[in-house]
């Protein structure tokens, strides 16, 4: 009996709901190479949000940038507006650069351990930018010696 008032049930709910009636936002790929903006644009011409896609080409993207404000559009179903699509182009790619750090120590005349000093540099790949953090941590180091210490890099 209760199968067959949960099959009833279960008929009855099929009938009367359909996953065609549901708008669901548009899922963005994982891997991009490209990026289009969609803006929704009110009566009197104002972005009031802007709605960015990201695909394998351009069309995809753009594609993917007007169904998020079609989306919008539908859920609030505002008198008006529209979707005005800017395009786009490829993402902004990352800065080629590097970050290194050093260290220096100060040691006394007889090498027992002071003090450490750290500095860090950034630039791009192609230049040596550990060897500019080990030099100024070798000059922070520098200032501060006192009679006969010394300073040392450690790397």
């Amino acid at each position: 009996m209760k199968t067959l008032l949960a099959l009833f049930l279960f008929t009855l709910s099929a009938a009367t709901f359909s996953w065609d009636q549901v708008d669901v936002p548009p899922i963005p790929p994982t891997s991009v190479t490209a990026m289009c903006t969609t803006d929704l644009v009110d009566y009197y011409g104002n972005t009031v949000r802007s709605f960015t896609g990201s695909g394998w080409d351009n069309y995809d993207a753009c594609r993917q940038s007007e169904e998020f404000c079609q989306y919008e559009l539908q859920r609030h179903n505002t008198y008006g507006y529209r979707c005005v699509t800017r395009g786009g182009g490829r993402p902004p790619q990352p800065p080629r650069e590097t970050t290194e750090s050093c260290q220096a120590s100060r040691f006394d005349p007889a090498g027992y351990f002071i003090e450490s000093y750290f500095a860090t540099a950034t630039g791009p790949y192609h230049m040596n930018v550990k060897e500019q953090a080990c030099r100024r941590a070798y000059e922070t180091c520098s200032r501060e010696l006192r009679g006969r210490q010394t300073c040392r890099i450690d790397g």
